[in-house]
């Protein structure tokens, strides 16, 4: 992997393959500590550039949760599953999707759960 400068964030290929390995990376705000999973080029929170990379930690709360019945065509084969919302562990939020999750009596907001390394695309969660 190439140097980089500290204040420059990750290119969206470093994101992804981190995911693969069942890493959450992103990036935090030297000027402000905003986080975020997200790939940025400015800082959303104060609008700096000081952008450093960080991992976040694979544990969460699901803060929200919705079933897809009909989702994108990529997750046809995965339906029913639940989209999240989870708030992780001294880090920011980020979405996910739980395949294991089919009904929504299987879920409630405030569970614990895990990103797990997989094939899979996306952001894969599991209970904790």
């Amino acid at each position: 992997m190439e140097e980089k400068a500290p204040h420059m964030a990750p290119h969206i290929s470093e994101y992804v393959e981190a995911a693969r390995e069942g890493v959450i990376r992103g990036v935090t705000c030297g000027g402000c500590a905003h986080k975020s999973v997200t790939a940025l080029v400015v800082c959303p929170k104060c609008g700096g550039s000081e952008l450093r990379p960080a991992e976040f930690p694979n544990e969460g709360t699901v803060v929200s949760y919705t079933i897809l019945a009909v989702p994108p065509e990529v997750f046809l084969d995965e339906a029913p599953y639940a989209f999240v919302i989870v708030q992780l562990q001294d880090g920011p939020r980020c979405t996910g999707w739980m395949p294991s999750v089919k009904r929504p009596e299987e879920i409630q907001i405030g569970d614990r759960v895990r990103f797990v390394k997989t094939y899979k695309p996306g952001m894969v969660f599991e209970k904790a």
